[in-house]
Protein backbone atom coordinates (compact mmCIF):
# COMPACT_ATOMS: atom_id res chain seq x y z
CA UNK A 1 0.00 0.00 0.00
CA UNK A 2 1.44 3.07 -1.26
CA UNK A 3 0.38 6.43 1.24
CA UNK A 4 1.70 9.64 0.66
CA UNK A 5 2.34 12.07 3.53
CA UNK A 6 1.78 15.91 3.63
CA UNK A 7 3.25 18.07 6.29
CA UNK A 8 1.50 21.78 5.53
CA UNK A 9 1.42 24.84 3.14
CA UNK A 10 -0.86 27.25 2.65
CA UNK A 11 -4.62 26.98 4.45
CA UNK A 12 -7.21 26.76 2.33
CA UNK A 13 -10.96 28.33 2.47
CA UNK A 14 -14.15 26.42 2.71
CA UNK A 15 -17.58 27.55 2.96
CA UNK A 16 -19.72 25.89 4.99
CA UNK A 17 -22.86 25.78 6.62
CA UNK A 18 -23.46 26.79 10.72
CA UNK A 19 -24.93 23.97 12.53
CA UNK A 20 -25.62 24.59 16.00
CA UNK A 21 -26.74 21.62 18.25
CA UNK A 22 -27.75 20.15 21.72
CA UNK A 23 -26.24 16.82 22.29
CA UNK A 24 -25.93 14.26 25.08
CA UNK A 25 -22.23 13.14 25.33
CA UNK A 26 -20.89 9.66 26.43
CA UNK A 27 -17.82 10.31 28.47
CA UNK A 28 -16.15 6.31 28.69
CA UNK A 29 -11.99 5.96 29.01
CA UNK A 30 -11.68 3.02 27.39
CA UNK A 31 -9.35 2.06 24.67
CA UNK A 32 -10.21 -1.09 23.66
CA UNK A 33 -11.35 -1.10 19.84
CA UNK A 34 -13.94 -3.99 20.38
CA UNK A 35 -15.71 -2.26 23.16
CA UNK A 36 -15.61 1.10 21.26
CA UNK A 37 -17.10 -0.48 18.41
CA UNK A 38 -19.97 -1.87 20.32
CA UNK A 39 -20.13 1.15 21.89
CA UNK A 40 -20.82 3.09 18.62
CA UNK A 41 -23.21 0.60 17.57
CA UNK A 42 -25.66 1.00 20.81
CA UNK A 43 -25.15 4.33 20.44
CA UNK A 44 -27.24 4.08 17.11
CA UNK A 45 -29.72 0.89 17.99
CA UNK A 46 -30.32 1.54 21.86
CA UNK A 47 -34.18 2.39 21.96
CA UNK A 48 -33.70 4.42 24.75
CA UNK A 49 -31.33 7.09 22.86
CA UNK A 50 -33.88 7.32 20.03
CA UNK A 51 -35.15 11.46 20.75
CA UNK A 52 -31.39 12.36 21.18
CA UNK A 53 -27.96 13.70 19.11
CA UNK A 54 -25.45 11.42 20.77
CA UNK A 55 -22.08 12.34 20.86
CA UNK A 56 -18.58 11.21 21.99
CA UNK A 57 -14.41 11.51 21.49
CA UNK A 58 -12.47 8.22 21.89
CA UNK A 59 -9.18 6.63 21.54
CA UNK A 60 -8.24 2.92 20.68
CA UNK A 61 -4.79 1.62 21.36
CA UNK A 62 -2.98 0.19 18.29
CA UNK A 63 -5.26 -1.37 16.10
CA UNK A 64 -6.33 -1.52 12.28
CA UNK A 65 -10.72 -0.77 11.75
CA UNK A 66 -11.84 -2.42 8.08
CA UNK A 67 -15.01 -1.73 6.75
CA UNK A 68 -18.02 -3.58 7.29
CA UNK A 69 -17.65 -5.62 3.37
CA UNK A 70 -13.83 -5.80 3.85
CA UNK A 71 -11.59 -8.95 4.17
CA UNK A 72 -8.38 -8.51 6.95
CA UNK A 73 -6.39 -11.25 4.23
CA UNK A 74 -7.12 -7.81 2.05
CA UNK A 75 -5.94 -4.83 4.16
CA UNK A 76 -3.20 -5.83 6.77
CA UNK A 77 0.36 -6.92 6.83
CA UNK A 78 -0.43 -9.71 9.18
CA UNK A 79 3.34 -10.96 10.22
CA UNK A 80 4.10 -7.36 10.89
CA UNK A 81 0.42 -6.93 12.86
CA UNK A 82 1.22 -10.07 14.88
CA UNK A 83 4.72 -8.80 15.92
CA UNK A 84 3.36 -5.97 16.68
CA UNK A 85 0.22 -6.45 18.85
CA UNK A 86 -1.64 -4.79 16.35
CA UNK A 87 -5.24 -6.21 16.24
CA UNK A 88 -7.92 -6.27 13.13
CA UNK A 89 -11.45 -5.57 14.23
CA UNK A 90 -14.61 -4.80 11.92
CA UNK A 91 -16.66 -2.01 12.38
CA UNK A 92 -20.45 -1.61 11.38
CA UNK A 93 -19.63 1.25 8.91
CA UNK A 94 -18.74 0.77 5.04
CA UNK A 95 -15.66 2.18 3.40
CA UNK A 96 -12.01 1.45 3.87
CA UNK A 97 -9.65 0.12 6.55
CA UNK A 98 -7.95 2.64 8.90
CA UNK A 99 -5.07 2.38 11.63
CA UNK A 100 -6.16 3.34 15.09
CA UNK A 101 -3.25 4.61 17.63
CA UNK A 102 -2.81 6.87 20.96
CA UNK A 103 -2.29 10.04 18.39
CA UNK A 104 -5.37 9.40 17.19
CA UNK A 105 -8.80 10.75 18.12
CA UNK A 106 -12.32 9.51 16.93
CA UNK A 107 -15.31 10.99 16.88
CA UNK A 108 -19.05 9.45 16.45
CA UNK A 109 -22.22 11.26 16.24
CA UNK A 110 -25.77 9.70 16.36
CA UNK A 111 -28.66 11.61 15.36
CA UNK A 112 -31.75 12.01 13.34
CA UNK A 113 -31.06 15.27 12.05
CA UNK A 114 -28.99 13.77 8.90
CA UNK A 115 -29.89 11.49 6.08
CA UNK A 116 -27.07 9.55 4.82
CA UNK A 117 -26.70 11.68 1.62
CA UNK A 118 -26.25 14.84 4.17
CA UNK A 119 -23.46 13.18 6.70
CA UNK A 120 -20.42 14.22 5.93
CA UNK A 121 -21.35 17.55 5.14
CA UNK A 122 -22.79 17.93 7.95
CA UNK A 123 -20.40 16.44 10.41
CA UNK A 124 -17.93 18.81 8.53
CA UNK A 125 -20.20 22.29 9.62
CA UNK A 126 -20.68 20.84 12.87
CA UNK A 127 -16.55 21.07 13.61
CA UNK A 128 -16.36 24.03 11.54
CA UNK A 129 -16.15 26.82 14.30
CA UNK A 130 -14.13 24.25 16.52
CA UNK A 131 -11.31 23.85 14.13
CA UNK A 132 -11.49 27.59 12.91
CA UNK A 133 -11.34 28.06 17.00
CA UNK A 134 -7.83 26.25 16.45
CA UNK A 135 -6.39 27.25 13.31
CA UNK A 136 -7.36 24.06 11.26
CA UNK A 137 -8.99 25.23 7.66
CA UNK A 138 -10.56 21.96 7.24
CA UNK A 139 -12.28 21.52 4.18
CA UNK A 140 -14.59 18.66 2.86
CA UNK A 141 -13.30 16.60 -0.05
CA UNK A 142 -15.22 14.82 -3.17
CA UNK A 143 -14.57 11.69 -1.57
CA UNK A 144 -15.86 13.08 1.78
CA UNK A 145 -12.91 13.38 3.64
CA UNK A 146 -11.64 15.91 5.86
CA UNK A 147 -8.37 17.65 4.32
CA UNK A 148 -6.16 20.01 5.98
CA UNK A 149 -3.89 21.74 2.75
CA UNK A 150 -5.48 19.17 0.80
CA UNK A 151 -4.12 16.21 2.50
CA UNK A 152 -6.78 13.51 4.64
CA UNK A 153 -6.54 13.74 8.31
CA UNK A 154 -10.34 12.70 8.96
CA UNK A 155 -11.93 9.76 7.50
CA UNK A 156 -15.65 9.12 8.12
CA UNK A 157 -18.17 6.48 7.90
CA UNK A 158 -21.50 5.92 8.28
CA UNK A 159 -24.63 3.53 9.07
CA UNK A 160 -27.98 4.50 8.97
CA UNK A 161 -30.87 2.57 10.69
CA UNK A 162 -34.45 3.49 9.59
CA UNK A 163 -34.77 6.84 11.39
CA UNK A 164 -31.50 7.09 13.08
CA UNK A 165 -27.57 8.27 11.04
CA UNK A 166 -24.45 7.15 13.27
CA UNK A 167 -21.35 9.13 11.42
CA UNK A 168 -18.09 8.05 12.86
CA UNK A 169 -14.43 9.11 11.90
CA UNK A 170 -11.06 9.82 12.63
CA UNK A 171 -8.87 12.58 13.54
CA UNK A 172 -5.47 12.21 12.97
CA UNK A 173 -3.49 14.22 15.44
CA UNK A 174 -0.35 12.81 16.00
CA UNK A 175 -0.12 9.51 14.73
CA UNK A 176 2.82 7.22 14.11
CA UNK A 177 2.84 7.26 10.04
CA UNK A 178 5.59 4.36 9.93
CA UNK A 179 3.23 1.81 11.68
CA UNK A 180 0.24 2.70 9.97
CA UNK A 181 1.96 2.45 6.60
CA UNK A 182 3.39 -1.11 7.46
CA UNK A 183 0.55 -2.50 8.92
CA UNK A 184 -1.58 -1.25 6.29
CA UNK A 185 0.71 -2.40 3.70
CA UNK A 186 -0.09 -5.69 2.03
CA UNK A 187 1.60 -5.47 -0.99
CA UNK A 188 2.46 -9.35 -0.89
CA UNK A 189 -1.27 -10.87 -0.38
CA UNK A 190 -3.41 -8.34 -1.96
CA UNK A 191 -6.94 -9.08 -2.66
CA UNK A 192 -6.64 -12.60 -1.40
CA UNK A 193 -9.95 -12.38 -1.44
CA UNK A 194 -11.74 -11.82 -4.73
CA UNK A 195 -14.49 -10.19 -2.85
CA UNK A 196 -15.00 -6.88 -1.18
CA UNK A 197 -14.30 -3.26 -1.12
CA UNK A 198 -11.15 -2.03 -1.53
CA UNK A 199 -9.20 0.96 0.41
CA UNK A 200 -8.40 4.20 -1.15
CA UNK A 201 -5.48 5.26 -1.18
CA UNK A 202 -4.33 9.11 -0.45
CA UNK A 203 -2.07 11.48 1.02
CA UNK A 204 -2.69 11.76 5.04
CA UNK A 205 -1.11 14.51 7.47
CA UNK A 206 -1.11 14.92 11.14
CA UNK A 207 -2.36 18.20 12.61
CA UNK A 208 -0.24 18.21 15.30
CA UNK A 209 2.19 19.00 11.87
CA UNK A 210 0.31 21.79 10.58
CA UNK A 211 -0.03 23.56 13.47
CA UNK A 212 3.80 23.41 14.22
CA UNK A 213 4.35 25.51 10.89
CA UNK A 214 1.04 27.70 11.33
CA UNK A 215 1.40 28.17 14.76
CA UNK A 216 -1.95 30.28 16.59
CA UNK A 217 -2.26 31.56 20.18
CA UNK A 218 -3.78 27.73 21.21
CA UNK A 219 -1.65 25.37 19.12
CA UNK A 220 1.53 25.70 20.91
CA UNK A 221 -0.12 24.02 24.04
CA UNK A 222 -1.11 21.15 21.51
CA UNK A 223 1.45 18.44 21.92
CA UNK A 224 -0.78 15.11 22.75
CA UNK A 225 -3.84 14.44 21.44
CA UNK A 226 -5.18 13.91 24.70
CA UNK A 227 -4.10 17.75 24.41
CA UNK A 228 -6.13 18.42 21.06
CA UNK A 229 -9.04 16.77 22.33
CA UNK A 230 -9.35 18.96 25.71
CA UNK A 231 -8.63 21.87 23.46
CA UNK A 232 -11.17 20.80 20.47
CA UNK A 233 -14.19 19.56 23.50
CA UNK A 234 -14.02 22.89 25.02
CA UNK A 235 -14.57 25.11 21.63
CA UNK A 236 -17.16 22.91 20.42
CA UNK A 237 -18.62 24.37 23.42
CA UNK A 238 -18.60 27.81 22.43
CA UNK A 239 -21.09 26.53 19.42
CA UNK A 240 -22.89 23.76 20.69
CA UNK A 241 -24.98 22.63 24.00
CA UNK A 242 -23.57 19.14 25.80
CA UNK A 243 -25.25 17.65 28.45
CA UNK A 244 -23.67 14.60 30.12
CA UNK A 245 -25.16 11.07 28.75
CA UNK A 246 -24.34 8.48 31.88
CA UNK A 247 -24.05 4.45 30.76
CA UNK A 248 -26.20 2.16 33.20
CA UNK A 249 -24.88 -0.96 34.76
CA UNK A 250 -27.25 -2.63 32.33
CA UNK A 251 -26.27 -0.67 29.36
CA UNK A 252 -22.15 -1.51 30.18
CA UNK A 253 -23.26 -5.44 30.03
CA UNK A 254 -25.05 -4.90 26.95
CA UNK A 255 -22.10 -3.13 25.22
CA UNK A 256 -19.60 -5.56 26.65
CA UNK A 257 -21.56 -8.49 25.34
CA UNK A 258 -21.67 -7.12 22.11
CA UNK A 259 -17.70 -6.23 22.15
CA UNK A 260 -16.75 -10.04 23.00
CA UNK A 261 -19.18 -11.64 20.21
CA UNK A 262 -19.56 -9.39 17.28
CA UNK A 263 -16.78 -6.58 17.54
CA UNK A 264 -13.85 -9.23 18.95
CA UNK A 265 -11.01 -9.51 17.22
CA UNK A 266 -10.61 -11.29 13.76
CA UNK A 267 -8.70 -14.05 12.86
CA UNK A 268 -5.92 -13.34 10.61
Amino acid sequence: MQIRFCESATPLINLRLLITMVLHQIFHPSTDPAFNLALDDFMLTFPGFADRNIFRLWQNRPAIIIGTHQFPENEVNAPFCRENNIGVYRRCTGGGAVYHDLGNLNFSIVTSLMNPDDAYPFVHSFFADAFHTLGIPATLSPTNDMLIDGCKFSGMAVRRTECRTLVHGTLLFDVDFATLAKALDNAAGKFNKPKGVKSRHAQVANLKAYLATHPTATSPALQTAQDFQTALQRALEATHTFHPQPLTEANLANIRLSATTTYAPLPF
